[in-house]
């Protein structure tokens, strides 16, 4: 569990982030996106990856202007947002920020293995390794959860398979 508990808070994180981005598309006002960010850098902070969640959001304003705002001003308070979520996950970084820069070597070390080629791992092949129960129930779930949606709950449902199978390696 103690390594599974970043994968569990960071698809959390994540899966809360887009579905307050689907939100702020149905109504763009700031308010859910900016939450959204908040959100995604708290991810990004409990686990390198969940950054993936952050870059669309920055692009969202731009594709869905606010009502409010304006598109440059959304951009800039989303951005401003993300990083509050990550400094307020990780407020060493503001303190001792040499701790993550060092991590980051060791995350490319990681990612990229010493021969310089990709390192990466999918979370499905691993999740039926370790549980293939568990796997199966996970696929029928969200597979029954795409059974007779909304365009709309389509393309959250998207996002979300992707951020599943993306997030776990």
């Amino acid at each position: 569990w103690r390594i599974a508990w970043s994968f569990i808070s960071v698809s959390l994180l994540v899966t809360a982030a887009l579905y307050l981005a689907m939100k702020y598309v149905e109504r763009p006002e700031g308010k859910p996106l900016y939450l959204a960010a908040f959100l995604a850098g708290l991810a990004a902070s409990a686990k390198l990856n969940g950054a993936v969640a952050v870059a669309p959001l920055l692009v969202l304003p731009w594709l869905v202007p606010d009502k409010i705002s304006g598109r440059l001003r959304s951009m800039a308070l989303t951005a401003v947002c993300a990083l509050a979520g990550f400094f307020a996950g990780s407020p060493y970084n503001v303190l001792k920020p040499g701790l993550y820069s060092s991590g980051f070597g060791e995350e490319s070390g990681l990612l990229y293995g010493q021969a310089g080629g990709l390192n990466y791992q999918w979370l499905l092949p691993s999740l039926w390794r370790e549980d293939p129960v568990m796997t199966a129930l996970l696929l029928a779930v969200i597979g029954f959860s795409l059974w007779r949606r909304s365009r709309k709950d389509m393309v959250f449902h998207a996002l979300l398979i992707a951020s599943v199978v993306f997030l776990g390696g």
